[in-house]
């Protein structure tokens, strides 16, 4: 079987793109893959299509309604590879050329986020309550957008919601709380995947690797991650244990104001700053930390982090949030707090650091719990299962 997948970009980057890429690399081993994305320049391969997106970001902006130039060059990629089936992941870019020039094919989308029923993708209101999507109107008279934001981006997802609906033959939703929302939001044939994890990879810690006192973050540095508030946890943290350390892996938009903002809360000498790291060498920093903390102030629909470190045998803090909750089992896998509360974060993370053992106990619950609903030969039984099932294939 002939399957394309498409994304934004088919590189590294963060959870949505390891997924795509640990898709990718599943499917070769059964059948015959075709992958396209955007990048700086066009590059063709009879395997492998990038096409060149404008360099302009006003062009990029006017773009996302129609890039006639993407759509071509996808559209000719798709009739000289002739695949049984397409799989969509993020097409955030050039949504509407995308979908355009995928007309006519069997459809399936991976759906990483919430950018199919929230124009902001957060669903989550200015003041903190989540908001269930159906936008509209309120999206400005809740404050979620600006009146030119409104007017720029509301069409633009009416447009790609219709679009969306007409062509895409079956949604995956990797948590059960992405699923729900998308049956709320009037898309049919939703069918729950969930993310695996490489567990040779990402293997248990035993007690005695772990520092003592370490705190670790890993992920993109983005106001939606909450980092700040983690920040702010931590002078009532080295209050309890001036010892503590909190590593922070990621890069992004928000480096340098939390950069500042540890300056300000003098933490300089207990916040380490190590940038990105390959993903193959995350499970060494897991396996160290005590804890994990997951701070999320948007509806998280999973929160990739946190099974990796449960697989590592790590403890995790985490917003009670989106999807976080189908991972993390308050009080046995870790802890759920409120999201937005450094106070609770920091007391949460005090008691585990208090009670290493406890912490140990926890993280064991986490691995068994990741072996039994995050494996590779479930994901894999389900996916390939809905290839054969829209490509119309026999077992």
């Amino acid at each position: 079987m002939k399957i394309l997948f498409i994304n934004d970009q088919i590189t590294a980057f963060g959870g949505a793109e390891t997924s795509v890429l640990g898709d990718i690399l599943l499917t070769k081993q059964k059948h015959q893959v075709y992958t396209a994305s955007f990048g700086l320049t066009t590059q063709a391969s009879p395997e492998n299509q990038v096409v060149a997106e404008p360099q302009s970001i006003l062009l990029k902006y006017l773009f996302r309604y129609f890039y006639y130039y993407g759509y071509r060059q996808l559209k000719t990629y798709i009739q000289s590879v002739k695949p049984d089936l397409i799989h969509l992941n993020r097409i955030h870019k050039y949504p509407s050329a995308t979908l355009l020039a995928c007309k006519n094919q069997k459809l399936i989308q991976t759906v990483h986020d919430y950018s199919l029923v929230c124009p902001t993708n957060m669903c989550v209101l200015p003041n903190g309550k989540v908001c269930p999507g159906k936008p509209g109107l309120k999206c400005f008279q809740q404050h979620c957008l600006t009146f030119w934001q409104w007017l720029y981006l509301y069409p633009l997802f009416r447009l790609n919601d219709n679009l969306t609906k007409k062509y895409v033959t079956t949604f995956l939703a990797p948590s059960l709380e992405l699923k729900k929302i998308l049956s709320l939001n009037g898309f049919s044939r939703v069918v729950y995947l969930p993310y695996y994890l490489d567990l040779k990879l990402f293997r248990p810690a035993t007690y005695s690797t772990r520092k003592k006192k370490e705190i670790l973050y890993v992920g993109r540095l983005a106001a939606a991650k909450g980092v700040d508030y983690l920040l702010r946890a931590l002078p009532p943290i080295l209050n309890s244990h001036p010892e503590a350390k909190l590593l922070i892996i990621g890069d992004g938009p928000e480096k340098k104001p939390l950069e500042q903002l540890t300056k300000s809360l003098k933490l300089s000498l207990n916040v380490t700053f190590l940038g990105k790291i390959p993903h193959d060498q995350l499970p060494a920093y897991y396996q160290k930390a005590q804890v994990v903390v997951v701070p999320s102030v948007w509806k998280e629909q999973f929160g990739f982090a946190g099974i990796e470190a449960l697989a590592c045998n790590t403890p995790c803090v985490a917003s009670n949030i989106g999807g976080i909750p189908e991972w993390l089992i308050d009080k046995q896998t870790g802890y759920l707090v409120k999201p937005r509360n450094s106070s609770q974060l920091a007391q949460k993370i005090i008691y585990l650091l208090d009670h290493p053992k406890l912490a140990n106990n926890m993280g064991k619950n986490g691995r068994k719990l990741v072996e039994q609903k995050y494996s590779l030969s479930l994901h894999w039984q389900i996916l390939n299962k809905i290839y054969r099932s829209i490509a119309d294939v026999s077992a």
